[in-house]
């Protein structure tokens, strides 16, 4: 199949959802998927709200978002956040942010990695134990739109389940893929003929394709952040930077999330 093809597809996958669906939300991150998605659903002059969610680094890494929003004109909803939990693989930590869709248990995983250093700038524990959500509020769209492809692999989970366009889910949000098709060097074309901006701090061009810039300074999925007192992989004990001082890992073999294909969803 062609890029045209696949561009085809996915146009009228959007024009599918605009015309069944009430209150569809793009699930956004801004990399270079969530900037390909975000432009084809602008070609078509919709104005569907954006979901992104947040952490609390610094702003510069935000800096691209910012201006795709305004810009762009984009209407943001942060979704509330219903639990924060510990997910490992890949001798990597995440700390995943969950949003309930609806009543059946559906969620989406909107992690972002962070890394251990000796003079870190966050602390995982805090990280993880900020403020959640426990109000009954329901969530108020009936689809979530994301720039998920089916060749995608997740550093911490490894390959990401994409198996339908549409998923249908009884009692929650229904989750569509347009990019499920794509390839990576179908996505750098798309943005290199369409000159749709992406941000180059985060991103580098090799072999027709983006390859994320070894320089996570820029890159929001990346924190600066001490993990070992909430790094289940840990022993009972770890020195903790912050304080010089031994103390108990909390999250000693517990907390560790178990992705569970169907209900989880990365953004």
């Amino acid at each position: 199949m062609s890029l045209d093809e696949k561009i085809n597809d996915s146009l009228d996958l959007i024009r599918k959802i605009d015309a069944e669906y009430k209150k569809p939300l793009i699930l956004c991150s801004f990399g270079k998927d969530s900037m390909a998605l975000l432009h084809l659903i602008k070609s078509l002059n919709l104005k569907w709200n954006v979901g992104f969610h947040r952490f609390p680094i610094p702003n510069e890494k935000y800096e691209f978002a910012d201006t795709i929003i305004e810009e762009w004109g984009l209407k943001i909803y942060e979704p509330p956040i219903s639990e924060r939990s510990i997910v490992t693989g890949n001798g990597m930590v995440d700390i995943a942010a969950y949003v309930s869709t609806g009543s059946d248990g559906y969620n989406v995983l909107m992690p972002n990695l962070v890394e251990s250093s000796d003079h870190p700038d966050h602390c995982g524990k805090d990280l993880l134990e900020l403020d959640i959500n426990t109000s009954n509020t329901s969530f108020p769209y009936d689809i979530c739109v994301t720039g998920t492809k089916a060749a995608d692999v997740d550093p911490v989970l490894g390959n990401i389940s994409c198996p339908e366009d549409i998923i249908c889910n009884k009692d929650s949000a229904d989750f569509a893929h347009p990019l499920r098709r794509w390839s990576e060097e179908d996505i750098f074309s798309y943005i290199t003929k369409n000159n749709v901006p992406f941000q180059g701090t985060r991103y580098l061009w090799g072999n027709g394709k983006f390859v994320q810039n070894v320089d996570t300074s820029k890159n929001p999925d990346y924190l600066d952040c001490c993990t070992r007192c909430i790094n289940p992989e840990n022993g009972k004990q770890v020195r903790c930077p912050k304080t010089n001082k031994m103390i108990l890992n909390h999250y000693h073999g517990e907390r560790q999330h178990k992705a569970r294909n169907g209900d989880i969803y990365l953004a």
